[in-house]
């Protein structure tokens, strides 16, 4: 009997050991660019000049802009294969005349004789939360569930996004508006700074000094 108590522990040590090794291959957390989701050709336009677009094919922009919406919107303008790449100015006035907001427009030089517009909506889809689920070490009658670790995070974050296609690429910036900076200045100057807005909350605080 004291043989056995003095080999005890040895066993209840070995069963730990085999309960926990081998460890099971776990797999990075998914980040942003694991969150599934969808990308639809709503229409695709070609231009025979692009700087000199005709009236029919301003219509056919306005119309395929139209029919992609503002949310998850953007626009792949591919231009001939023999045109010089353009400069971020250059490719910002050319989307602008035709009627495209720059901040959602990708700009390239294509592999057509012609330029090619690509009018994309993205849409995210939700995770598969069992792709994403890992093994349990805890290998004794099941007790402890294996867990789909990032598949909330991913779930959340798709909810959240306010444009989709800002997973696709993200939206340039537009500038600061002058005309809006030098007003903030003259106010600033004439003492008629705007105040800020009043807040207030549904629970009380209480502090008192010493």
């Amino acid at each position: 009997m004291r043989r056995l108590f003095a080999i005890l522990p040895a066993i209840l040590m070995v069963t730990m050991v085999g309960g926990c090794f081998p460890r099971p291959d776990y797999r990075d957390l998914p980040d942003i660019s694991a969150l599934p989701r969808q990308v639809t050709t709503v229409a695709t336009l070609t231009l025979a000049d692009p700087a000199a677009p005709t009236e029919a094919e301003r219509t056919a922009i306005a119309d395929a802009l139209s029919r992609t919406g503002e949310h998850g919107r953007r626009v792949r303008v591919l231009l001939a294969k023999n045109s010089p790449p353009p400069t971020a100015g250059q490719a910002r006035a050319l989307v602008t005349d035709l009627g495209i907001d720059p901040s959602v427009a990708l700009v390239g030089v294509g592999e057509a004789d012609t330029a090619t517009l690509d009018f994309l909506r993205v849409s995210v889809i939700a995770p598969d939360c069992a792709s994403m689920v890992a093994p349990s070490e805890y290998d004794w009658k099941g007790q402890r569930p294996t867990m789909a670790f990032g598949c909330a995070t991913l779930g959340n974050l798709g909810q959240m996004l306010a444009d989709p296609a800002d997973l696709e690429h993200g939206r340039r910036y537009r500038g600061a508006d002058p005309v809006t900076a030098a007003s903030a200045v003259d106010r600033y100057h004439e003492n008629k700074v705007t105040p800020l807005r009043g807040t207030s909350s549904s629970g009380g605080t209480s502090s008192s000094s010493p």
